[in-house]
């Protein structure tokens, strides 16, 4: 079996068990409470792993080798797992707050950990590797909670038992059998700089919104065609495909790019939830879920690329990056419950108007500065010098010449996406043509027939 569905697996597994341990659509669950004291603030920050976010990576260099992360990924399942033993525990109490608070924490931390390993692991792999991995994950994610919601709901208890232990087993393969991650010892690394916070403050921006947007809906949704959980999963394994699309037909994977494709899913799903009939609120659930996933999950991606510029700390960017995530996720739900009981008698309409607007605006409000195509690096003169002889032999265009370049320099398709500014289908059309014209079938061959005719 390839490193690569174990690291399918694992990651399913992590992100399955953070959805079947706080239901984003179970109102009932401690972490849906109104936040009218300190301690309640806390136990969100908590949860949602943003305090062991940020300091986990501050620590980076101590904690680089594969031992030592292999070591602090089994502490992080032990946390989870001692976690859901005290929740457990807690609600046979009088006063199960305390101990649910420690409970919280405890998976919080856990659930951070693992993120963050599983993100500098993706860190070490290529761009198109990483797209497939994450495609491949959130439609097994889908799967495996629409599973649980609809058929063993009554067994959640096993599964959040049990998943942390075979997580586990998934990345100790994965460390052993993986070889694209180098040892990073005590070297020194660059600062992140300016771009970097940038791009924290969107992403965290772009979470509240959609958390926001979520939680207004989770709060006030009642009966589904199925149960909620179940429609949920179904919802993640749409994202997925929205992710693939995404992928594949944007020209510009940056962030407003993401919001452009995105936001308007979320701004439909809201108004489909304005209607009380349970077929829509159905739709809408599984609209909502699907956006917030597929957002979410590309803003990872932008992370984890941005950690390979330069040469910067890929566990500081990733650790940070995705506590930006954690922070939006916090910060979404307590605005929603900091200005909804503020309002006298809001209308529901009136509220969901000014939500969609929100959310379509937004999605302008978010410039493409920074994610303009730089001006192309030199490409090496042999390069250039045996595109021009191929380009003349086999009557290329000049885009296919441009494509053909990067080609010859073995990039991804993805890479070349990027660089020209084109969607990946493009791409793919633009191969084709010059496989076609030199009657080639690989790369390797392409590059091979260039050399003899530079000969």
């Amino acid at each position: 079996m390839k490193t690569v569905w174990f690291q399918v697996a694992g990651m399913c597994l992590c992100f399955a068990w953070v959805f079947c341990s706080f239901p984003p659509v179970d109102v009932d669950v401690v972490i849906q409470a109104s936040l009218q004291n300190p301690e309640q603030v806390l136990l969100r920050l908590a949860i949602v792993g943003v305090v062991p976010g940020l300091l986990i990576p501050a620590a980076s260099s101590l904690i680089s080798s594969r031992p030592t992360k292999l070591v602090l990924f089994a502490v992080g399942c032990l946390l989870r797992l001692l976690g859901c033993y005290l929740s457990l525990v807690a609600f046979r109490l009088e006063d199960p707050f305390p101990l649910l608070f420690v409970s919280d924490f405890l998976m919080g931390c856990g659930t951070t950990v693992s993120l963050i390993f599983w993100g500098v692991l993706l860190h070490g792999q290529d761009i198109e590797s990483n797209e497939k991995i994450f495609i491949a994950s959130f439609a097994a994610v889908g799967l495996l909670v629409f599973s649980i919601g609809m058929f063993f709901s009554l067994h959640v208890v096993v599964f959040l038992f049990v998943m942390p232990l075979v997580e586990l087993a998934c990345y100790a393969i994965v460390c052993a059998r993986c070889t694209c991650e180098a040892e990073q010892g005590l070297r020194r690394f660059k600062r992140a700089g300016k771009d970097f916070f940038w791009l924290m403050a969107r992403t965290c921006i772009a979470i509240t919104i959609v958390s926001f947007v979520w939680e207004m809906f989770a709060t006030g949704v009642g009966a589904l065609a199925i149960p909620k959980l179940a429609l949920f999963g179904t919802g993640l394994a749409v994202s997925a495909l929205v992710i693939w699309l995404f992928t594949k037909y944007s020209s510009n994977v940056g962030f407003a790019a993401a919001a452009r494709w995105v936001l308007p899913i979320m701004a439909v799903g809201l108004l489909l939830g304005s209607f009380d009939d349970i077929a829509s609120l159905s739709l809408a659930c599984l609209l909502l879920a699907a956006a917030h996933a597929s957002l979410e999950t590309i803003l990872r991606m932008q992370i984890i690329g941005f950690s390979r510029k330069d040469d910067f700390d890929p566990m500081r960017i990733i650790g940070w990056g995705f506590a930006a995530i954690m922070m939006g996720a916090f910060l979404g739900p307590a605005l929603y419950h900091a200005v909804v009981p503020a309002l006298v008698q809001p209308g529901a309409s009136l509220v969901i108007c000014v939500l969609a607007a929100l959310v379509v605006i937004s999605a302008f409000l978010f410039s493409d500065v920074g994610e303009k195509p730089a001006q192309a690096l030199s490409q090496p003169a042999d390069v250039v010098m045996r595109s021009v002889k191929m380009a003349e032999a086999y009557a290329l265009s000049n885009r296919e010449r441009e494509v053909l370049e990067y080609l010859l320099e073995g990039r991804s398709h993805p890479y070349i996406r990027d660089e020209l500014f084109i969607s990946k289908s493009t791409v793919d059309t633009h191969v084709r043509h010059i496989y076609s014209k030199t009657g080639v079938k690989s790369k390797q061959e392409l590059i091979d027939l260039s050399k003899r005719l530079a000969i």
